[in-house]
């Protein structure tokens, strides 16, 4: 891989960590508040963070 497509992927990787540290850290924010939507909300957080995790680790 030459060296401007490596600057690249590591660009697009650091930003896919950002996001999902972003999301994980609002499902936390969200898991304390009680009711259902809430808690919905906050496992559908988890499970778009763990694709991105995904997404990440094949890059």
């Amino acid at each position: 891989m030459n060296p401007r497509a490596n600057m690249e992927r590591n660009e697009i990787m650091n930003e896919l960590y950002a996001i999902i540290r972003e999301l994980e850290q609002v499902s936390q924010e969200l898991q304390p508040i009680k009711g259902v939507g809430m808690e919905h909300c906050a496992s559908k957080l988890v499970k778009l963070s763990d694709k991105y995790k995904r997404i990440r680790n094949q890059l």
